[in-house]
C-alpha cells in the first residue's frame, strides 16, 4: 500500500524488500500501468529478474531485463513489458537516446551507439513507452548516494588532426641522435644546437606550428622524454589498451602527481594506443531531474534513518518504516596516527581471523586494493579480489570464502552491491580499512557479506580523515603521540563516529545545491524556448 501510494518504505530484511516490490509491480501492471524496477547494477537487476521472472509469468504479465550488454532493438522491444528491471543509468539512458531521436539526431545517436543503419534504428526507436511508474530497489544508493554524476550520451571528438601532429613530433624525435643533437642531463633532456638547427631544417616543409622554433622543441623534447626516459612496466602499465602511469614516489619532491597530458598522448602513440581525449555531449541529465520525469516513483530501502529530509527536499518523498529497524551497528573502531601503524594492524588482523574463518578487506580504490593483494602476497598470504559488479572468477572466490575460508579484498565503494551470503559454513570477519560516507554504509558491507564480525581501521593523517576531523585531530594526535601509535577506543569511535557524519552532511549539502542547480537551469531552458 505505502509503495502504490509513492513514497519510501524502510525495510530491514532483503527478502521483504524483494517481495514487496514484487507484489507492488504485480497490481500495477495488472492494472495496466506499465512498472520499471530500478536498481543500482546490473548484477542486481539480474538477480532480482532471475528470482522474480517466475512470478511475473505465472500471473499471465510480461516481463523483461535490460542491459546495456543486449542490441539496440533487443532493448527496444524488451521496454515494451509490462514490468522492466534494470539499472537507473540504463533506463535513463534509454531516455536521452529518445530525446536524441525525436529531436532529428537519429543518425548522430547511431554513430554514438555503434548501430548498423539508419533503417534498423527507426524500427526499434524511440524505444520506451513512457515513464509511468518506477520501483526503487536501495532508494537510498541510487537516489541520494548516485545523486551528483549526471548520465550522459557522448561522442569522441574528431582527433585526426591532433593524432596528425603527435605522429610526426614522434617521427622528428626518432630522427634525432644522441649526444649529437640531444643531451640527458639533470634538468632532462635538452637539444643541442646542431639539434635545433637540424630540426629547423626537417620540419620546414611542414609549415604550420612546426614555424614556432619554441613549440616545435617543446614538443620533441617531450617526445624524447617519451622515447627514452619512461619505461613500460616500471613508469607505466599498457591496461585494457590503456596507458596507466605509475603513482610518484612519495621521497620526490619533484615528480607530478598528473603526467603533462602531451607527454600522456605521446606515450599512447609510442604503444600504438587508441589516443584519449575530450569527449562531445550529446545530451545529459541529473539523477534527480530523471526521477521527475516518472509520474510516481516509490522505493526501499534496508535504512533510511537520517535520510528523510533529503528524500522530501530531493524527490518530495516522506519515509515510511515497516517492520523491525535495523540493529545499531557494531563495530569495533580504531583510529592510528599514522598510515602505517593503520597498515600494520590491518595485515595483523587479517592474519588473526584468517586462521579461525574467512576475512573480507573492504576498501574504496582500486589502487589501495592492488597495494593490499601485493602487500598481503609477500607477507604469503593469498588473497583474492572482490568487486561491486563481480565476474564468475570473483563469485567462485566468494562462495570459496563462504564454503572454506580465505582472504578476499573487496573494491566496495558505497554504490556497490554484492551478492549476500546467506549461510556461512565459516566464521567471516569484515575489515573495512577506508573511510566510507556513511555508518549505514558499513553496515550495508556487513549484512551483504553476512559477517559475524566488523572493526573499521582508520588513520588521522587520511586524506578523507583529515578532512573531516582535521579541526581536532592535530590536538589529539598531539596529546596521544607519544605514548602510542593508536587512539583509546572511545576517542577513536567518536572521531570516526565524526568524521562519517561530516561526510554524509557535506553529501546533504550537495545533493541539494544540485536540485538548485536543475532547478535553474529549468528556468533558462523554459525562458530560452529550448528542448532539455
Amino acid at each position: 500500500k505505502q509503495l502504490l501510494a509513492g513514497g519510501i518504505v524502510d525495510l530491514i530484511d532483503p527478502r521483504w524488500r524483494t517481495q514487496a516490490l514484487a507484489l507492488a509491480a504485480s497490481v500495477l501492471a495488472i492494472h495496466g500501468t506499465p512498472v520499471h524496477i530500478l536498481t543500482m547494477s546490473n548484477a542486481k537487476s539480474q538477480r532480482m529478474a532471475e528470482s522474480l521472472r517466475s512470478v511475473f509469468e505465472a500471473l499471465g504479465l510480461s516481463f523483461s531485463y535490460v542491459s546495456n550488454a543486449m542490441p539496440l532493438s533487443a532493448r527496444a522491444a524488451a521496454y515494451r513489458s509490462a514490468i522492466v528491471c534494470g539499472t537507473h543509468r540504463e533506463l535513463a539512458g534509454a531516455y536521452l537516446q529518445d530525446r536524441l531521436y525525436l529531436a532529428g539526431k537519429s543518425r548522430l545517436l547511431l554513430r554514438t551507439l555503434g548501430d548498423a543503419t539508419v533503417q534498423a534504428a527507426g524500427k526499434s526507436m524511440p524505444m520506451l513507452p513512457g515513464l509511468c511508474f518506477a520501483l526503487v530497489e536501495d532508494a537510498d544508493l541510487v537516489m541520494l548516494d548516485d545523486a551528483y554524476a549526471p548520465v550522459t550520451i557522448s561522442m569522441e571528438a574528431d582527433q585526426a588532426q591532433e593524432r596528425l601532429l603527435y605522429e610526426q613530433t614522434l617521427e622528428l624525435a626518432r630522427a634525432c641522435v644522441a649526444e649529437t643533437d640531444f643531451t640527458f642531463d639533470d634538468h632532462g633532456i635538452r637539444l643541442t644546437e646542431a639539434g635545433s638547427e637540424r630540426l629547423a631544417l626537417m620540419v620546414s616543409p611542414l609549415g604550420g606550428i612546426w614555424g614556432a622554433r619554441q613549440r616545435r622543441e617543446e614538443l620533441v623534447t617531450t617526445a624524447l622524454h617519451a622515447l627514452h626516459v619512461l619505461e613500460r612496466e616500471r613508469h607505466y602499465r599498457v591496461i585494457h589498451g590503456r596507458i596507466v602511469f605509475s603513482e610518484p614516489d612519495p621521497q620526490d619532491e619533484a615528480a607530478d602527481d598528473q603526467p603533462d597530458p602531451v607527454l600522456v598522448k605521446l606515450v599512447e602513440l609510442k604503444e600504438g594506443c587508441r589516443l584519449s581525449g575530450a569527449r562531445d555531449v550529446l545530451a545529459r541529465i541529473s539523477v534527480p531531474r530523471f526521477f521527475r520525469r516518472y509520474l510516481n516513483v516509490a522505493g526501499v530501502c534496508a535504512d533510511a534513518r537520517g535520510l528523510e529530509e533529503d528524500f522530501w527536499s530531493l524527490y518530495n518523498m516522506k519515509v515510511t518504516r515497516v517492520g523491525p529497524q535495523a540493529e545499531k551497528l557494531r563495530c569495533r573502531h580504531r583510529m592510528f596516527l599514522s598510515l602505517e601503524a593503520k597498515r600494520v594492524a590491518v595485515h595483523a588482523a587479517i592474519a588473526e581471523h584468517a586462521a579461525i574463518g574467512s576475512v573480507v578487506v573492504a576498501v574504496r580504490t582500486p589502487a589501495e586494493a592492488q597495494m593490499l593483494v601485493e602487500a598481503l602476497a609477500q607477507a604469503g598470504i593469498t588473497a583474492g579480489l572482490l568487486r561491486g559488479l563481480m565476474d564468475e572468477n570473483e563469485r567462485d572466490t566468494l562462495s570459496g570464502l563462504n564454503a572454506v575460508g580465505g582472504v578476499a579484498v573487496a573494491l566496495f565503494p558505497a554504490e556497490g552491491q554484492v551478492e549476500q551470503i546467506e549461510e556461512r559454513r565459516v566464521p567471516l570477519h569484515l575489515v573495512v580499512a577506508e573511510l566510507h560516507d556513511a555508518e549505514r554504509h558499513v553496515a550495508k558491507l556487513l549484512r551483504s557479506f553476512g559477517a559475524g564480525s566488523c572493526e573499521q581501521l582508520l588513520s588521522l593523517d587520511e586524506e578523507g580523515v583529515a578532512a573531516r576531523v582535521g579541526h581536532v585531530a592535530t590536538g589529539i594526535a598531539g596529546f596521544y603521540g607519544t605514548s602510542t601509535d593508536e587512539l583509546p577506543a572511545q576517542q577513536s569511535r567518536w572521531l570516526i563516529s565524526l568524521a562519517q557524519r561530516d561526510a554524509e552532511q557535506s553529501r546533504s549539502l550537495m545533493r541539494r545545491d544540485l536540485i538548485l542547480r536543475d532547478e535553474y537551469m529549468s528556468d533558462l531552458l523554459a525562458f530560452s524556448g529550448r528542448r532539455e
